[in-house]
């Protein structure tokens, strides 16, 4: 029987082991057995009906005692084959275990390459953005060279705005309310339209100064 136990193969075995006992002691039998070799022919059948193999190797040792009696016997095979067994259900909860492992494992790359293809995705449309932008560059370039070529080259220098009444020494002074000084080059005697410097770097002809007198 595939579901029989070793504790139940050891009482059926012990069982099959006295009758041929009591079988050959009656005077009609025709082949006489001593109890020896009984015994060892039961501890040999015993051994090698054991379908679990490590369970049968654990017991070999105990099996060659001479003075093995049947109670130590169902004793140390009670305890070697719930140890097995334990042994064997741990192994299936391991396997288990892997085994779902190994499919969340799968899942998750599967989920790797879908995010992987929605990443190339997101690359794609990144790349062709920063394209757009190089070319709307490159356009914006062309455009400051040609209005270049059209003006013949010339750069017309930014006007110099001066913020807050007076020249830089007054306002430092916060007196620059009451300035009367030329407020491009803080010189007295004439305003900074008339300031030759700052015709000069407009590139205005210079004009001789309105005389102002002090009040």
């Amino acid at each position: 029987d595939p579901k029989e136990t070793p504790q139940q193969f050891l009482l059926r075995s012990l069982d099959l082991r006295n009758k041929v006992g009591f079988a050959s002691k009656e005077s009609d039998c025709e082949v006489q057995y001593d109890e020896p070799l009984i015994q060892k022919t039961f501890m040999k059948s015993f051994e090698t009906g054991l379908r679990d193999d490590i369970l049968a190797a654990n017991l070999r040792p105990i099996l060659r005692l001479p003075s093995l009696s049947d109670k130590e016997l169902m004793k140390n095979v009670n305890e070697l084959a719930s140890h097995q067994a334990e042994r064997q259900s741990k192994l299936a909860c391991e396997r288990r275990s892997a085994k779902v492992n190994a499919c969340e494992v799968d899942g998750a790359e599967i989920k790797m390459r879908k995010n992987g293809g929605d990443n190339d995705k997101i690359l794609a449309e990144i790349r062709e953005i920063k394209s757009d932008l190089e070319s709307l560059k490159k356009q914006g370039s062309n455009a400051n060279a040609n209005r270049e070529v059209s003006s013949g080259g010339r750069k017309f220098p930014r006007e110099t705005r001066y913020r807050g009444r007076g020249c830089l020494a007054c306002k430092e002074r916060k007196i620059g309310g009451t300035c009367q000084h030329c407020f491009a080059c803080g010189e007295f005697g004439h305003i900074a339209s008339e300031c030759a410097k700052n015709l000069k770097a407009q590139g205005n002809e210079y004009r001789q100064p309105r005389r102002r007198d002090r009040v």
